[in-house]
């Protein structure tokens, strides 16, 4: 099985997880492969790279057997120790509920990435009938699970929950949107280094959007993306 990445970076660390023995071999810029023999004892695992010129790279990685997950990766340039590096572990459908349970490996990926903060933005998908969702009891309960799994890794790692806009008001929700964000500053109150920025406020829940502000009953424009960034 072959992965091929190409990014302008000046270094870089691919992230793996150990299912067996395996070897992973990685060849940057047409160059002879690089083995990497996945260390035994070891379930998440890391190869970096560094010293390289700012450009484009190609790097193509090849796993040897069924054994070996390729979880991620980080791509600096010129800036390993300076600027702002965004690890996105985000996921099309994810709530609480799938990182605090399913999703577990970006946790212990952790060390890899040392991380000076942690912003958690999942509640579309957790509060909604139409996506499985449950109540908000049990989203602060996964949401706390996923702080402690993440300070285990790195001791009190700063949390900013980010909850996104608000599905309109056809969205048949599982209680009222209200009760998930205050869930949230509940967290904050009982967590140190943990705070609320509630984007949601930045579009209004309306029956119809007459802004344009979003693409459907939950995902936003283009518009609605550059009106929650401002």
């Amino acid at each position: 099985v072959t992965a091929t990445i190409t990014r302008k970076c000046t270094s870089f660390k691919l992230l793996f997880y150990r299912l067996a023995n395996d070897v992973v071999t990685v060849s940057v810029d047409g160059g002879a492969p690089v083995s990497f023999t996945m260390n035994t004892s070891i379930r998440e695992q890391a190869y970096s790279v560094p010293g390289l010129p700012s450009a484009d790279h190609t790097i193509v990685i090849t796993g040897t057997g069924a054994g070996t997950s390729f979880c991620g990766s980080v791509f600096y340039d010129g800036d390993e120790a300076a600027g702002l590096s965004l690890w996105d572990a985000s996921h099309s459908g994810a709530t609480m509920k799938l990182y605090a349970e399913t999703y577990t490996n970006w946790v212990e990926h952790l060390q890899f990435v040392t991380p000076k903060l942690l912003m958690m933005g999942c509640l579309t998908n957790d509060c909604r009938a139409s996506s499985s969702g449950y109540s908000s009891a049990l989203y602060k309960g996964y949401a706390q699970s996923i702080i402690t799994q993440a300070r285990v890794k790195v001791p009190s790692l700063p949390v900013l929950f980010i909850p996104p806009y608000r599905p309109i008001d056809t969205e048949t929700l599982i209680e009222p949107w209200e009760n998930y964000i205050a869930k949230l500053h509940e967290l904050a109150a009982e967590n140190s280094f943990c705070a609320v920025y509630d984007m949601s406020i930045r579009i209004p829940n309306l029956t119809t959007d007459t802004y344009g502000f979003r693409a459907d009953s939950v995902h936003p424009s283009s518009a609605g993306m550059a009106y929650m960034s401002a």
